[in-house]
């Protein structure tokens, strides 16, 4: 079974506006006219005039080409991200950074710019920057995702694996999540199945823990520890719909499908023309020896319109309750809607002749001979047959 990607987020970097004391450079203090135009910017904003700070801070650049200083570029490319100016951000931070690379917030910023325009070197630039002259380990998680959409899987593995190692860390159940399912990716299930036991002590409260257990589990073909993961989250939330489906159809291939026909019912409760669900049902309850409810089931969806593939199975089911009668008719429709198959003349002439329909029986077995799968046993009832009606 594939399993799902898990969804990557970039975290919003922190923007920084308020310094008492400005610089140029990054250590040199602004031009007087500098500071005068941020005060006015500043009053623009305490009055919510986004797009008047952002003007009041662009016309001062445009008048003033020579002052320079890496806080006037970082304010016009916070204000420019506040008005949705994307690119034009991105352009201001890198300007900023050409004044002043020793800040780790315009690195930051500059990677939020850039991961924003898909722009994932750039963004791994700033992180790696950032990381570097503040290490975090929020800036490593966001340089493995960089790696991740840059399609370098191994890269991103390197950076996680001394988060997830050290269980000491203040590790986020997203960073986990993000490594198990790199490792299923690379084909590594076991090392992530590894980081989640370690992890366990920390994380075992948390339903999405025990759903990516079950991930790892279920591409190990560990179908019993993944059940045993999901009916840990059923006990802590409802399952969502699609884990609940999958939880049953575990059961049904564990050999407790009596247990799998109590999700399938509950989901059909919800939804009930699920033909695929009811087909499940149905096997569910032919296999837990419960022909009856099979059969119920099966009426079910046919009485609603939307389930007219089963009347092969049916007509078995009949024939296992010994109704012949029913069970040829439910044959006879298979042949008439097309779903016939060798089994179902030979069944059909089963039928015949528990109801000593002779002709209708050997009618059904010549069908029968037809194909290869039932061709035998066909010729073997028609002999039977044969020395019967001599005996009598």
């Amino acid at each position: 079974m594939r399993t799902t990607s898990f969804k990557l987020v970039l975290s919003t970097a922190v923007l920084i506006w308020a310094v008492s004391t400005v610089h140029a450079g990054c250590q040199d203090r602004t031009s007087p006219r500098m500071a005068v135009a941020f005060q006015n910017a500043r009053t623009a904003l305490d009055k919510n005039q986004t797009g008047k700070g952002l003007q009041i801070l662009e016309t001062f650049s445009q008048k003033h080409p020579k002052d320079r200083h890496y806080l006037l570029f970082s304010y016009l490319g916070h204000l420019s991200l506040q008005e949705e100016k994307t690119t034009q951000a991105f352009d201001a931070y890198r300007s900023a950074l050409t004044l002043c690379q020793e800040k780790p917030e315009l690195w930051q910023n500059y990677a939020q710019t850039a991961w924003s325009l898909s722009d994932y070197p750039a963004a791994l630039e700033g992180l790696t920057k950032a990381y570097e002259l503040r290490p975090n380990d929020e800036l490593l998680f966001h340089m493995a995702l960089a790696h991740i959409h840059m399609d370098q899987p191994e890269k991103a593995v390197a950076i996680l694996e001394p988060l997830i190692s050290d269980p000491t860390r203040a590790l986020s159940l997203q960073w986990l999540e993000s490594y198990s399912s790199l490792c299923l990716d690379l084909e590594r299930a076991e090392k992530a199945r590894r980081a989640l036991v370690l992890w366990e002590k920390r994380f075992k409260t948390e339903p999405r823990y025990w759903r990516t257990r079950s991930i790892v589990a279920l591409h190990q073909k560990q179908y019993e520890q993944a059940a045993a993961c999901l009916k840990i989250v059923a006990t802590m939330q409802e399952l969502p719909r699609q884990d609940q489906e999958l939880l049953a159809d575990l059961l049904l291939q564990l050999g407790v499908p009596l247990q799998a026909a109590v999700l399938y019912e509950e989901i059909l409760a919800k939804t009930p023309k699920d033909n695929s669900l009811l087909e499940k049902l149905v096997s569910s309850y032919r296999m837990g020896m419960q022909p009856q409810k099979a059969l119920d089931a099966i009426n079910r969806g046919m009485a609603s319109g939307t389930m007219d593939s089963l009347w092969q199975t049916k007509g078995e089911i009949l024939f296992s309750l010994n109704d012949y009668a029913s069970a040829m008719e439910a044959f006879n429709q298979a042949i008439l809607k097309g779903q016939a198959e060798g089994r179902t003349f030979l069944y059909l002439a089963y039928c015949a002749v528990e109801l000593d329909q002779t002709v209708a029986a050997q009618r059904a077995l010549r069908k029968a001979s037809e194909f290869a799968d039932v061709k035998k046993e066909a010729a073997r009832l028609m002999a039977w047959l044969g020395n019967h009606r001599r005996a009598l």
